[in-house]
């Protein structure tokens, strides 16, 4: 039985909520620049000789072979992926991400919303693993989560809330879902094409924002 998985976040939304109706501000959240990553490993085991990767900058990758069939995408704040493993001794590994760098007015309570799709499917000599982050922050206000899915079907909301205090905010929406899949059992290793690419992505614009807040002050 080949290994599928899928996993989709789209249609995220802000709802925000003015903390000080005397102050004459209007709530808002302005999104500025964007980032985004999409890339895939697949190797045929053992001894690695058959190896596939690839990756863009936001838009789409695809690969069709003998071993696997994989997706990733990334798009304004949304992910896609989905791979299926065609034979034994198969792992491979898909990865997006999507920043975004916003303003949110001052005494503003951001709360955002983010709706996703997971579907695995797998025998039980096969390994399946779906990880997603989600955070978002300005000065004085952060919060992070991290999800694991392992089995099902699962389709739902996800919320995260931060605000701001008396002056506007320089801040970051972060999304990152990465899925690992393998017909021979192996547990996953982080792949030096795809989820180090991404966390050195994380890191530089987690620099460049902090040097927008540093600006800022």
């Amino acid at each position: 039985m080949a290994a599928q998985a899928s996993f989709a976040v789209s249609g995220v939304t802000v709802n925000l909520i003015d903390l000080d109706t005397t102050d004459g501000v209007t709530p808002s959240i302005t999104f500025n620049t964007e980032y985004g990553y999409a890339g895939y490993t697949i190797r045929h085991l053992p001894g690695y000789n058959d190896y596939i990767s690839g990756g863009t900058n936001f838009g789409a990758v695809h690969n069709s072979s003998q071993w696997a069939i994989a997706d990733a995408s990334v798009g304004t704040r949304s992910l896609s992926l989905g791979v299926q493993t065609l034979q034994a001794n198969v792992t491979a590994e898909l990865s997006a991400r999507s920043d975004t760098l916003f303003t949110l007015s001052k005494n503003t309570l951001a709360i955002f919303s983010v709706p996703y799709t997971v579907s695995l499917t797998k025998s039980s000599k096969e390994f399946l693993d779906t990880s997603f982050k989600f955070s978002a922050g300005v000065p004085g206000s952060y919060f992070d989560s991290d999800y694991t899915f392992r089995r099902g079907q699962v389709s739902s909301t996800l919320f995260g809330e931060i605000y701001t205090g008396s002056s506007a905010g320089e801040g970051s929406l972060n999304l990152l879902a990465t899925i690992y899949t393998s017909t021979s059992g192996t547990p996953p290793i982080p792949e030096p094409g795809t989820y180090a690419m991404l966390l050195a992505g994380l890191g530089v614009i987690g620099w460049r924002l902090r040097q927008r807040n540093a600006t800022s002050v």
